[in-house]
């Protein structure tokens, strides 16, 4: 069994549906297959619009919402860090796309989003990436190195996500079957039950 995770390093709510996520993963025993993309082409192919454009009131209540979470699931979260966003979402998102195991790019990937929304740092800076890489026993140099052919990938996975209706970050895809955002894992969850 094979759940599609498309996503942004840029979303908070990534964050938030992360470690959630990957406790599903150990209790139905599925395959995450691994789809980081760029949100301002998946939200120029959908209709959406980035942070810095959205109108007030939808900030506002974004603002709203992460705090509410924060609080539901007693998670550490930065509501406006200062290093967002990135300096560079491209190359982490590469170096995803370069592991071959689906349980390293997990610990990556959550490693990458806890920089961000907890500890507030510049996933773009390479001296970052490489104390990453180091906390998830990856060889940095190597991961460097090989990102740059999964350039393509990484472009081509907003167009692709369009295409099967994803609209936002993050969205778990069951069998042709989308949940959007990190506030559907119990209806993934109910979904899984029923395999």
């Amino acid at each position: 069994m094979k759940i599609y995770y498309y996503y942004t390093l840029m979303s908070p709510w990534a964050y938030l549906g992360s470690e959630r996520f990957y406790l599903l993963k150990n209790k139905y025993d599925f395959n995450i297959i691994h789809c980081p993309l760029d949100h301002t082409t998946l939200f120029s192919l959908s209709g959406g619009l980035p942070l810095s454009k959205r109108a007030e009131q939808r900030k506002v209540y974004r603002l709203m919402e992460l705090k509410r979470w924060k609080e539901i699931l007693n998670l550490p979260i930065k509501i406006e860090p200062k290093n967002f966003p990135p300096s560079d979402i491209i190359t982490p998102s590469c170096m995803i796309l370069t592991l071959n195991e689906e349980d390293d790019q997990n610990k990556l990937t959550h490693k990458l989003l806890e920089a961000i929304w907890v500890e507030d740092k510049d996933i773009g800076n390479l001296k970052i990436l490489e104390k990453i890489c180091i906390d998830c026993n990856l060889d940095f140099q190597n991961l460097i190195k090989q990102q740059k052919n999964m350039l393509e990938k990484f472009k081509n996975m907003a167009p692709l996500a369009a295409k099967n209706n994803i609209f936002g970050s993050p969205s778990y895809v069951l069998d042709d079957e989308i949940f959007w955002g990190q506030d559907r894992l119990d209806l993934l969850e109910r979904a899984l039950k029923n395999k």
